[in-house]
């Protein structure tokens, strides 16, 4: 199992697209969090809470697949899975005026994600996603 802190040079080596180029989240963002929160639909808050319940841990998309029942038939490739959850994530981060909450990195098999410290905890603090 992978860890980074928050100050590891990989969170700015990711693989995401432009949904990563707006400001970056503070931790007093807490009407942006509601604005990006408000947008997502239920299996996307879902994937975030997974995310943020296990900051700076680099989680695999077959894991996030698995464990939220988003493939119940285990047929479907888990990279696009969870992409597809992850649909409403360009609105959402265009509602709250800040980049994707999260990073991912292509690895063999599918993209790993990961959510630092600092941006978990201000969701927490704003929506209180473990109740999504």
């Amino acid at each position: 199992m992978t860890r980074i802190a928050d100050d590891d040079p990989r969170w700015t080596r990711h693989d995401g697209g432009s949904g990563h180029y707006g400001a970056e989240w503070a931790s007093d963002d807490h009407a942006a969090a509601v604005a990006y929160w408000d947008v997502l639909d239920g299996t996307g808050r879902r994937v975030h809470s997974y995310l943020f319940a296990d900051p700076g841990r680099l989680i695999g998309c077959r894991e996030i697949a698995d464990q939220l029942g988003l493939d119940p038939e285990g047929t479907k490739n888990a990279a696009n899975v969870v992409a597809g959850s992850l649909n409403g994530a360009g609105a959402a981060s265009k509602a709250a005026k800040r980049s994707l909450p999260f990073r991912w990195w292509e690895k063999s098999g599918g993209a790993e994600y990961a959510v630092k410290h600092e941006v978990a905890a201000l969701f927490h603090e704003a929506v209180e996603p473990g109740e999504a």
